[in-house]
């Protein structure tokens, strides 16, 4: 935010030509540097401890990660096994092993694939695989941004019901895609992706 407003500050300088508006962007910029970042990083300090410390020493400002930084508890994406689509989404995020990420089939009943973060933030269908992108690497992170924009999930999703795989309950005998490919196969274990230190060993991927 203080870099923006500094920025914006500064574009209106070259508009205007404004002195007093390029004195203001100074004084933005020495605040930002001098008060508010020594000020912020003592408080996240103060309040998550070495949590936030650890996060300070792997995450650096404006240098983006090119895998993502695991913390916290992992988030978990639900497939329906049942579900051909499903299974080869479930094959694409293993082989690309995810961070801070566990697989898992779908419960029984459940619609669509869903999501739920270390914090508790829910997510489903098109939206739900959006989020496990995240937990790639930045090149698709940037997909399942691009996936989240305002009326795209709704656009995606909507592809999706009509093409690919309409809405329908985990743990039936059939799949009801267009193309009915489906797998019928049991359930396999969860398939964690936790972080590369601590992570168990994976379990294999839906059968074929």
């Amino acid at each position: 935010m203080q870099v923006g407003g500094a920025a914006l500050l500064l574009l209106t300088t070259a508009v205007t030509g404004s002195m007093a508006l390029l004195a203001a962007t100074a004084l933005t910029v020495a605040f930002s540097a001098a008060v508010a970042r020594p000020h912020e990083e003592h408080d996240l300090a103060r309040r998550h401890g070495d949590a936030w410390r650890d996060w300070r020493r792997a995450v650096r400002d404006w240098c983006p990660r090119w895998r993502p930084y695991a913390s916290g508890t992992p988030a978990v994406l639900r497939l329906d096994t049942g579900c051909g689509f499903c299974v080869a989404i479930w094959r694409f995020l293993a082989r690309r092993d995810p961070v801070n990420l566990t697989i898992a089939p779908a419960k029984e009943g459940q619609l669509r694939a869903g999501y739920t973060g270390g914090d508790g933030h829910a997510e489903r269908g098109v939206a739900a695989v959006a989020r496990a992108l995240e937990h790639l690497n930045l090149g698709w992170a940037w997909v399942g941004w691009t996936l989240r924009l305002p009326g795209m999930t709704w656009l995606a999703q909507l592809m999706t019901d009509a093409m690919i795989a309409p809405p329908h309950p985990a743990g039936g005998e059939r799949c009801p895609t267009p193309s009915d490919a489906c797998s019928t196969a049991p359930s396999p274990r969860s398939v964690s992706m936790a972080s590369p230190a601590s992570r168990p060993a994976p379990s294999p991927p839906p059968p074929e």
